[in-house]
């Protein structure tokens, strides 16, 4: 929670910037930590997103070549994890004290 309408949540600057502050000329500190954390997030993750693109699913998936029955299962496992994660966005907008670091 904030302490008083002029004080910014430390977490939520960092992790939710505007898309100004880090595509801008006039990046601020916040942003480049996040832009830091992306870079070092991507590098480590690199060998397991490797691994997920090698995966029979993607490959079949992007080839168009996916069996029917498997994208149906993989389209309603989707929709109910939308619909959760949904409920989540939505709870942490309500819960917000300051509506500029809701960035939904």
């Amino acid at each position: 929670k904030m302490e008083d309408a002029t004080t910014k949540p430390k977490r939520a600057a960092s992790i939710m910037p505007h898309r100004h502050e880090v595509e801008g000329a006039e990046t601020s500190t916040l942003s480049m930590d996040l832009v830091g954390f992306t870079k070092v997030a991507t590098k480590t993750i690199k060998p397991i997103y490797t691994k997920i693109l090698e995966m029979k699913f993607i490959e079949e998936l992007l080839a168009g070549s996916l069996d029917r029955d498997i994208m149906a299962r993989y389209l309603v496992q989707d929709s109910l994890y939308l619909k959760q994660y949904a409920k989540v966005l939505a709870l942490i907008a309500a819960k917000s004290d300051d509506r500029k670091y809701v960035c939904l």
